[in-house]
């Protein structure tokens, strides 16, 4: 199934993904991580010390120049969007990695559903969802769309995504 809705624990949501990120590459994917949760500096250190594959990860950080966390050692796998509700520039850059420098067909998280909602109107997300089904994963890559289950969503953006997207998972 190319998209599913994911479910994660808050409380230990990182090391869940990290064990995501490992199986991905195991099964010969590359993966672009776009993140409004977690700046691209506190991920990159905990899968750094995890031994994640960081040469096979891309990651699209929409909080990390607001936080000041900033981690700029290898520009080619990270690209920073200013606020994360300039969607358009988090489809651009997304578009970019998926054409030039993922490998094979790529495997994108969003991290987390969550997150974007703090920041999104559900109307706009859902417009968001609808565009990027239709125009980047298929056929062209896997999608996770990673839902904090223990932390507030919108009801209606919930039932949306429920009704949209048909493959289910869990992170462990």
């Amino acid at each position: 199934m190319p998209t599913r809705l994911v479910y994660a624990s808050s409380r230990s949501l990182l090391d869940q993904v990290v064990g995501h990120i490992k199986a991905l590459h195991q099964e010969d994917r590359s993966v672009l991580l776009i993140t409004t949760r977690d700046p691209a500096a506190v991920l990159m250190r905990r899968f750094k010390e995890a031994g994640v594959n960081l040469n096979r990860l891309f990651i699209v950080d929409a909080v990390g120049t607001r936080a000041g966390a900033e981690w700029t050692p290898d520009p080619e796998h990270l690209m920073y969007v200013p606020t994360p509700n300039q969607l358009e520039l988090i489809a651009m850059r997304t578009t970019k990695v998926i054409r030039q420098k993922a490998e094979g067909t790529p495997h994108i998280l969003i991290l987390t559903v969550n997150s974007f909602a703090l920041h999104n109107s559900p109307e706009t997300l859902e417009e968001l969802v609808r565009y990027t089904l239709h125009n980047l994963v298929r056929p062209k890559a896997w999608m996770d769309f990673v839902i904090e289950e223990d932390a507030p969503l919108d009801a209606g953006l919930k039932a949306f995504l429920e009704s949209f997207i048909e493959g289910r998972a869990r992170l462990t």
